[in-house]
């Protein structure tokens, strides 16, 4: 049980420090990656596309511009690699 002190750890991405998706657009796109690095990387990742593809296949299956919202790409590789039992189901 956790007392009203007490407050839960923030989550954070575990690829936040490495990910080439923010490396590479962080200075040219910097408010939408902003924006996604808060709704994706800071909160809940379940629904994060590059993250599901890193977890199943490997960070060299992610693609760069593979925006963290592109779950229809994720998918897509997921099935191409063979890996249909990997899909989250909706």
């Amino acid at each position: 049980m956790t007392s009203l002190s007490e407050k839960p750890e923030p989550f954070q991405c575990p690829n936040l420090e490495t990910c080439p998706f923010f490396k590479e657009h962080q200075s040219s796109m910097p408010e939408l990656a902003k924006k996604l690095k808060s709704n994706y990387c800071l909160h809940d990742n379940a629904e994060c596309a590059r993250l599901l593809v890193c977890r199943v296949l490997g960070p060299e299956s992610v693609p760069v511009l593979m925006m963290p919202h592109q779950h229809d790409w994720a998918v897509q590789i997921l099935m191409d690699a063979g890996r249909a039992d990997a899909v989250p189901q909706k």
